[in-house]
This record gives structure tokens, C-alpha cells and sequence, in this order.
């Protein structure tokens, strides 16, 4: 292998000399149903595709899936489509697309399956296929096979494997955690915005059904959507004020990953269109993804960077500022604006678009209330997020210190 290091007590093991290939045809019956299952790109596992009757199946070349065997798409391993069958799809269908290797006693198939996951491996699965179009290479198992890699003695594979695993699991249970919080706001949401708290008289609106003391106005009667400059990308400079693009504004937070700045005397000269903590910015032009609104709420380390045009800044008008963020988040506002964009190419709200929404408003005591209720849910998530982020951080590291044996495990 060259200039590679193998760790001390590791050995340059072939590929091929790790498994031996599964020959496992599925003798089909036309009456029979079979479970279907298929590997997901970037290495996301096996999925359930579809279940059919033998006689509906064309191509009638199908293989059973083992449990503890290995299993690569030959047609899509370039993007990472390989994974480990667990109980869950043992003796599923598998197409004759796919090739099931059996791990010999030596190798821990989890182990070997994290090391796949590595751009390291990526690049093995492209040199090992050949075809004219990413999208349509083929993979040439035997060339695959004969490529050498530095491999652990088993004792630490099993090791190395159940660290990665339990932290693997550890970010499931946060993103279940994550998963449930937004359920549960969305339901209390959906609630509190349109029923309020502890109403029980209600009247008929253009909207629906709302509180008999709140009232039906467009947004625009308690907030104003200022538009940002539009400054010239000349103006950029390599270092100055955070200029914050639309590309800046992803759901839920201020994103800098692709970050510009303004000269340092723009600072005084817009001041009008300088960002505090606390704001809320939208995106105008393509302002939804998917059902989800680009808006973020300003943080104390966004502050003081200058808003660009197509970008909004939401302003109060004697409303809270944190009710009009749920507010504006809610299935009513979102789903007033995805109607007002309906064949607009490309899809751009104007302020006036925007305040001219109707919405259903409580008294400002209320909304205190109302957005108390919700905050609860949004700091709950916001703490598993960081709890999330730590332990992706966690996970490439160790996955990088541990599958290259520069951190070594006791055994």
C-alpha cells in the first residue's frame, strides 16, 4: 500500500480475503409474496421497497438476504448504497442487482461496515467501476477485492465497532427526541394560534374558527417587512461587516457557512439595515422549503451584520416579537404564503404579499402566554440540538482516530 502506516499489532489484509460470496437464489413461485427491500444511497441502510406476488415480478432473479452478511448495490455502491442485513430484513428479496458477502470468522462485518463509510472506501468503490456517467457506473467486484487495507485484530474490531455503535445510538434517541418535541409543538401550535387558551366562545372568520375576542387582521396591522440593500458585489470585501445574503437564512438559524463581508464604514451608512439580536429575517425570494419557512431569529453573534436585499427583517408593531416568530411558522401563515406563491418562477414574496396575510390576533397578554407555552417546546429542542451537534462532533472523531488506529482501545 505504499506510504500508508499500519498501526502496531494491525495487518494489510485483501478485501477479498475477508468474505466469501452468498449464492442464495429465491426458487419463485408465482402465488408466493415476497418482500422487496432495496440499500440507501450514502450509506442509510436497507428500506422496505414493496411487496409482491412472484407472478407480478418481471425479472425473476432474486436473492434471499442474510442476516450478519454484508450486501452491496453493485449499480449504486459509488454513492454508498452497501449495508449490514440485520434481523429486521433477514430473508427479505433482494435483486440481482445486489451481492451478499459473508464475513469470515476474523472480521467483524459492523466493524467493516464503518470502515465503508469512509471516503477512503468511497474512492475503492469508484476505482473499482467503470462507466461513462456517475449515475451509471457498474462495479467490478474482483477489482474491489484485490485492494488491500490495514485491518485490526478481531478483539479490537469488536471493540472499535461497539463504541461507534453506542454512540450511533445515542444520536438516534436525540433525533427521536428532536423528532417528537417538533410533533408535539406543532400539535400545540396548530392549537394555541387558532383557539387560544381557555376559550370557550368562538366566531366564524374568513379563516375559520377563532376566539370571540381576538381579532381578524392582515399581518401587516402588527408588523412590517423592511426589505434589505442591495448592495453591489463589488462592495465585498475579505474581511469588515458579516453581510447577511439569502443564502445566509435556512430554516430555523442564520447559517455562515458561506460568509461575505461589507466595508467597516457601511456600518454608519446603512445603519437602518444593521441586524440586532433578538431580530427576525425571512427569506424572500424562494422563502419555503419544502413546508418549512427560511426565517431566524437574530443571535447575539449574527448582530451587526447588514441585511441584503432579498432578505426581510420582520419589525414589530407593539406585537411580541417572539408570538409573531411562532406565529409566522405556523401552518396558517406558511400555508397563506405557499398559496400567494403559486406560479410565481422564481417565487418571491414582496412586503405587501406578506402583510396582507390574515391572521387571527389575540390581546398582547395573551400572546405573552401563548409564546411561554411554545418556548418551552423550542428550548427543550434547541437543547437536544446542541446535545445532537455535540455528538456528531463525537462521532468524527472518533470515527476518524479509531478506524485509522490512531487512538487505540484497551481490549
Amino acid at each position: 500500500m505504499g506510504d500508508v502506516v499500519v498501526p502496531e499489532g494491525w495487518k494489510e489484509k485483501e478485501i477479498g480475503g475477508m468474505f466469501s460470496v452468498r449464492k442464495s437464489p429465491i426458487k419463485m413461485k408465482d402465488e408466493e409474496t415476497y418482500r422487496l427491500v432495496s440499500i440507501g444511497r450514502r450509506n442509510t441502510g436497507f428500506f422496505d421497497r414493496e411487496k409482491k406476488l412472484g407472478l407480478d415480478i418481471k425479472t425473476k432473479n432474486l436473492s434471499l438476504a442474510h442476516e450478519g452478511d454484508f450486501v452491496i448495490s453493485k449499480m449504486q455502491i459509488v454513492h454508498g448504497a452497501c449495508a449490514v442485513v440485520t434481523s429486521h430484513f433477514n430473508e427479505s428479496a433482494l435483486s440481482g442487482s445486489y451481492v451478499s458477502l459473508v464475513p469470515k470468522k476474523d472480521i467483524d462485518v459492523n466493524f467493516f461496515n464503518y470502515l465503508c463509510m469512509q471516503k477512503s472506501m468511497y474512492r475503492k468503490f469508484l476505482n473499482s467501476s467503470y462507466g461513462v456517467h456517475i449515475e451509471k457506473m457498474t462495479f467490478n467486484l474482483k477489482w474491489w477485492f484485490n485492494h488491500q487495507i490495514p485491518f485490526p485484530p478481531l478483539p479490537e474490531q469488536k471493540k472499535i465497532a461497539s463504541i461507534l455503535s453506542s454512540v450511533d445510538e445515542a444520536i438516534a434517541k436525540t433525533k427521536a427526541i428532536i423528532d417528537q418535541t417538533k410533533k408535539l409543538k406543532k400539535g400545540m401550535m396548530q392549537e394555541l394560534l387558532t383557539r387560544g387558551i381557555g376559550h370557550t366562545k368562538f366566531k366564524q372568520t374568513e379563516i375559520g374558527e377563532i376566539p370571540e375576542s381576538w381579532e381578524l387582521k392582515p399581518i401587516g396591522k402588527i408588523c412590517k417587512l423592511q426589505g434589505g440593500f442591495a448592495f453591489k458585489s463589488n462592495d465585498s470585501k475579505q474581511e469588515g461587516v458579516p453581510w447577511l445574503k439569502i443564502a445566509n437564512v435556512a430554516v430555523g438559524c442564520v447559517d455562515w457557512s458561506d460568509k461575505s463581508f461589507l466595508p467597516e464604514e457601511y456600518k454608519e451608512k446603512y445603519h437602518d439595515f444593521l441586524l440586532n439580536d433578538g431580530d427576525l429575517v425571512m427569506a424572500m425570494t424562494r422563502p419555503l422549503l419544502g413546508n418549512k419557512l427560511k426565517i431566524a431569529k437574530v443571535r447575539e453573534c449574527d448582530s451587526g451584520s447588514l441585511l441584503n436585499q432579498r432578505v426581510g427583517r420582520i419589525i414589530p408593531k407593539g406585537s411580541n416579537i417572539m408570538y409573531l416568530n411562532h406565529l409566522i411558522n405556523s401552518e396558517l401563515v406558511v400555508g397563506s404564503m405557499q398559496k400567494a406563491l403559486l406560479g410565481t418562477d422564481p417565487p418571491n414574496i414582496s412586503s405587501k404579499m406578506f402583510e396582507s396575510i390574515l391572521i387571527p390576533l389575540p390581546p398582547l397578554n395573551e400572546q405573552e402566554d401563548i409564546h411561554q407555552k411554545l418556548d418551552s417546546f423550542t428550548e427543550k429542542e434547541e437543547i437536544e440540538q446542541s446535545k445532537l451537534l455535540s455528538l456528531k462532533n463525537l462521532q468524527s472523531g472518533l470515527t476518524q482516530e479509531l478506524l485509522t488506529g490512531r487512538k487505540r482501545v484497551v481490549v
